[in-house]
């Protein structure tokens, strides 16, 4: 039996996901009733709020959201929303919807996806200033680790770059952390750049080491001699 508040509070947001996910959103919403840590019943309606708008009911996923006190889980819902007007092609309704976001990063991320679903639909005017909006958002972001983590994401790989050589602290943590946001964004030539600021930690080499080997699978076996031979220490 779970005694502490938090175990089960999390439990119980992780079942009104799951049911939010099936499209089970009667039973999803009795469960939040049940959650009591305020973190795990932000992180429930935020699921709930997406699994609706996937599910074409914006207006109830837009009304959920009003539920979320977490600034960072009310935003992912909005950017999830945004994501879904835009891929249904209500472009409009969903630059609306990045207004009400009040995060930088995430309301970038939501100008991004758009931006995309602008290109996929032939209006690349519309995705270019929609692009450019996501790029001076991303700039607004004060923390240079969060700023280039976004500019990242939206495609801006340069810029990444740029404002990772910007980091004081913790870069052993944050540089890989951009390097692998590079990776995941299919970037690899800014991705390389951060390799020789890396080589100067240990463990973000090692970090490297193993994007390196996901992105030049051929190369694997020299990339496991080189780690394997302690070059790094």
């Amino acid at each position: 039996m779970i005694d502490d508040e938090w175990s089960l509070s999390h439990t119980f947001s992780a079942i009104a996901a799951a049911l939010a996910q099936a499209g089970d959103f009667s039973n999803a919403r009795q469960i939040i009733q049940a959650i009591k840590d305020e973190m795990c019943r932000g992180r429930a309606l935020s699921a709930i709020a997406t699994a609706l708008a996937q599910a074409g009911d914006i207006a109830a996923a837009l009304q959920t959201t009003h539920e979320i006190e977490d600034e960072w889980k009310r935003a992912d819902a909005l950017r999830a929303i945004a994501a879904a007007q835009a891929q249904a092609g209500k472009f409009d309704a969903a630059l609306k919807t990045t207004q009400a976001i009040e995060n930088e990063r995430e309301r970038a991320s939501a100008l991004s996806a758009i931006a995309k679903a602008q290109t996929q639909a032939g209006d690349t005017k519309a995705a270019s200033e929609t692009f450019s909006s996501a790029r001076q958002t991303a700039l607004k972001t004060k923390d240079e680790w969060q700023r280039a983590l976004v500019q990242a994401e939206i495609g801006d790989g340069q810029g990444a770059v740029e404002t990772a050589e910007l980091i004081l602290t913790e870069c052993n943590t944050r540089l890989p952390e951009i390097a692998e946001a590079l990776f995941k964004a299919d970037d690899l030539p800014n991705f390389k750049r951060l390799l020789r600021p890396c080589a100067f930690y240990l463990d973000a080499a090692y970090t490297m080491c193993g994007l390196l080997a996901q992105a030049y699978p051929a190369q694997v076996a020299a990339i496991a001699k080189v780690v394997n031979d302690g070059r790094f220490r």
